[in-house]
């Protein structure tokens, strides 16, 4: 069988073509072929994007790689820096990059019609940004307070060029936001506050400040129910508190440091009773009503001597 060139079928339209193939011994062959129309010299392509890349350190950063004429099984190669990373993957993603590192990834393709294998794609440039560990401190005069006293605490925070929030936090609940340093509250039981500084830098860390615990004193007042008693009659004052007492005035009580002295004003008086615990105080007062008594008399004499001569009920 004689050979067949291989340019036989150059200039053939792409189709379905019986061939005849005579030998020298005057044989006939015949031979189906379908002619494609295939490219030839081909430049395989690669590109990744981002192409710049702008994070803060240790935040995850991912690359995808976009190619063509790679073939069926295309084989891919990130890198940094000219250094291997990654696997054989359309993307790659990593922490621990550092500020000018410059990622790349190369191609290797398998199409049959490449006029050349290798492709490397454009370079991705990145900028990575320091992380910003601001510090913040919490402050206030006394953690020894009142019940029911304002107390005042500042939040100092070093670290942060920029502005930013203050969450205020008791007892382990956020209770207000604001951009000032200060916070102004009252409490009823001692309790744990903190707060927490988020600075406007897009690559600070939250700055939470050591808790400040407060011990808190309450004082329990209750100077009793408002009385009424005649001229020259006396009455037992029924205070409720916890600490030291002192009533005022004092002129007509028999004991001003005792819950229940006994009170004989010869006109109406509101005592005040100021309880002290500790370095807090409260006051409560209670009225005493002192009315003039009304004799009646049981009999009358009206005979003009302007001496019970008439006896008017009203």
């Amino acid at each position: 069988r004689a050979p067949v060139a291989s340019n036989v079928f150059s200039g053939l339209a792409p189709g379905n073509y019986l061939i005849l193939i005579f030998d020298n011994s005057g044989c006939i062959y015949s031979v189906n072929v379908t002619i494609e129309n295939f490219e030839t010299n081909l430049v395989p392509q690669i590109f990744i994007s981002p192409s710049t890349v702008s994070v803060c350190d240790g935040t995850p950063v991912t690359f995808s790689a976009f190619y063509s004429n790679g073939g069926s099984a295309p084989v891919l190669q990130w890198q940094i820096n000219g250094v291997n990373a990654g696997s054989s993957d359309a993307t790659f993603s990593s922490s621990s990059l550092s500020n000018g590192d410059v990622v790349t990834c190369t191609l290797v393709s398998n199409d049959p019609c490449v006029s050349t294998v290798n492709a490397t794609s454009n370079s991705a440039a990145v900028t990575v940004i320091p992380q910003v560990n601001p510090v913040n401190t919490l402050s206030t005069p006394t953690t020894d307070v009142c019940s029911g006293a304002p107390v005042v605490f500042t939040s100092t925070v070093t670290g942060c060029s920029t502005g930013g929030t203050y969450y205020w936090i008791i007892n382990g609940s956020v209770v207000d936001s604001s951009t000032t340093n200060t916070l102004t509250t009252s409490f009823g039981a001692s309790a744990s506050v903190s707060s927490t500084f988020s600075c406007d830098d897009p690559c600070s860390n939250p700055a939470l400040s050591t808790p400040v615990d407060l011990n808190v004193t309450s004082v329990i007042v209750d100077a009793g129910p408002n009385q009424e008693i005649g001229i020259g009659e006396s009455t037992i004052l029924e205070a409720t508190a916890s600490g030291s007492v002192t009533w005022t005035p004092s002129s007509s009580l028999d004991d001003p440091n005792s819950l229940t002295p006994i009170a004989s004003p010869t006109q109406t008086t509101t005592y005040t009773v100021t309880v002290t615990n500790g370095n807090c105080t409260a006051s409560d007062q209670v009225t005493v009503v002192v009315t003039e008594l009304i004799v009646a008399p049981n009999t009358f004499t009206p005979n003009d001597d302007g001496i019970n001569d008439v006896w008017h009920i009203a």
